[in-house]
């Protein structure tokens, strides 16, 4: 079961972190993860996870891609 959160990912290649809705995935902090938005195709971490938020999605890029799950799965 996924638990709808609000994930704060780090992006080294932009020394960034932004935040990012997320209903598909059950993340843990460390998972590698792609995006929608301005910040597309950049690979992030996952660095921290609000299970208690309320917010306007519309206002949210979401998470795309759990590369771990994707990586893993593909072997």
């Amino acid at each position: 079961i996924v638990k709808k959160s609000v994930v704060d990912v780090y992006f080294p290649d932009r020394h960034l972190t932004c935040s990012y809705y997320n209903d598909n995935f059950d993340l843990k902090r460390g998972d590698i993860v792609y995006v929608e938005g301005k910040l597309e195709g950049k690979r992030g971490r996952v660095v921290d996870i609000n299970y208690n938020f309320k917010i306007k999605l519309c206002r949210y890029a979401i998470i795309v891609v759990r590369y771990n799950n994707f990586y893993n799965s593909a072997n």
